[in-house]
């Protein structure tokens, strides 16, 4: 079965650590960017999913890649009022 980055993206934007972890140990690509040019980190941060942020963290996600607006996942966490994701990415 061919993987597609919305995959991976599809579950950093959900919480599922377990997914996310599987997906990159099937050879997913951490730095797949969706139509706006979001990474899984990203949509993790966002989400507030610091579980899944770590996991993306470990596995050599861009910390500082920036989407199409200029925003990083730093950017896109603290907007959102996730401090638990804001603290794993710093």
């Amino acid at each position: 079965m061919k993987m597609t980055g919305q995959e991976l993206i599809d579950a950093a934007r959900s919480g599922d650590q377990a997914e996310v972890a599987r997906l990159l140990a099937a050879g997913a690509d951490h730095s797949v960017r969706d139509n706006d040019g979001k990474t899984a980190l990203m949509w993790a941060a966002m989400s507030g999913h610091a579980a899944a942020v770590t996991v993306l963290l470990a596995k050599g996600a861009a910390v500082n890649a920036r989407d199409d607006s200029g925003r990083t996942a730093l950017f896109q966490a603290a907007k959102s009022g996730h401090t638990d994701a804001v603290t794993v990415l710093l």
